[in-house]
């Protein structure tokens, strides 16, 4: 039954697709080891109107795959002027969802796919090379984390990200920042606790800003557009309120530091 909803999801998603400005493109992931190879990826492109060359934000989803209701984000993102490119990485390795289940393409081998976006994004004549951030929810914003972290940055030879957004993920470790972080999540998240990152995030040692928004009354996918509701044993939907001052605070952040 899950399955028929997602495909229904997915192919309303395409008909919008069809019918905005956004274009299907396919790139590799990238190859830690020579003789690796690498894992061919799918994604969205959206561009604002115009030349360019515009900033750009990679985008990474949660533990459910590429869904429509990022595409109301990648909009946003387009409005305030930033290409991006909402990578898939579970449909093209044959994953349907990591929510259940054993997570088969946990945030780390997903980190390669967000830096691979990134070098498809630096070689399109309407991107700055030079401005382009990685932004996540949930499993998509753990992968944020290890996307910025500095030891792993060091280990692949890559330019890193110019900052990161990450929507509540999963805080584990005070880590070391090869870029600007921000991290939103909600008070009420009993999925990705609030109360990891408030142990984590300030206590970062890193010359780099971290900066930590927690929100009162919100609970996991606080900006998404459904309503509160039980979902495989947590409470997840919408809140306006936390939603409104999250625009605001990634707004400001990105202009920050890819402005």
């Amino acid at each position: 039954m899950m399955r028929k909803v997602f495909i229904t999801t997915l192919l309303i998603g395409l008909l919008l697709v069809s019918g905005s400005c956004a274009s299907f493109v396919r790139f590799e992931s990238v190859a830690i080891t020579p003789d690796q190879t690498p894992q061919m990826l799918t994604g969205l492109l959206m561009k604002p109107s115009g030349d360019g060359p515009f900033p750009a934000v990679v985008m990474l989803h949660g533990c459910d795959g590429l869904m429509d209701f990022y595409r109301p984000w990648a909009t946003r993102l387009r409005g305030w002027g930033y290409v991006t490119l909402q990578v898939a990485s579970f449909g093209p390795r044959g994953v349907f969802d990591v929510c259940e289940g054993p997570d088969l393409v946990p945030p780390i081998i997903r980190s390669l796919d967000a830096y691979g976006a990134k070098l498809y994004l630096a070689c399109l004549p309407f991107v700055d090379p030079k401005r382009i951030a990685v932004m996540g929810w949930s499993h998509g914003g753990s992968t944020v984390l290890h996307a910025v972290r500095k030891k792993f940055w060091e280990q692949i030879p890559r330019d890193p990200f110019r900052a990161g957004v990450a929507f509540y993920p999963w805080c584990d470790q005070r880590i070391g920042l090869n870029a600007p972080l921000l991290v939103l999540i909600g008070e009420k998240d009993d999925w990705t606790p609030a109360s990891r990152c408030k142990y984590c995030i300030p206590h970062i040692n890193s010359h780099h800003e971290a900066v930590l928004k927690v929100y009162p009354g919100a609970y996991h996918s606080f900006d998404h557009q459904f309503p509160v509701h039980w979902y495989m044993g947590h409470w997840v939907g919408s809140n306006w309120k936390a939603a409104s001052a999250a625009y605001e605070e990634v707004k400001k952040f990105l202009a920050k530091h890819l402005k």
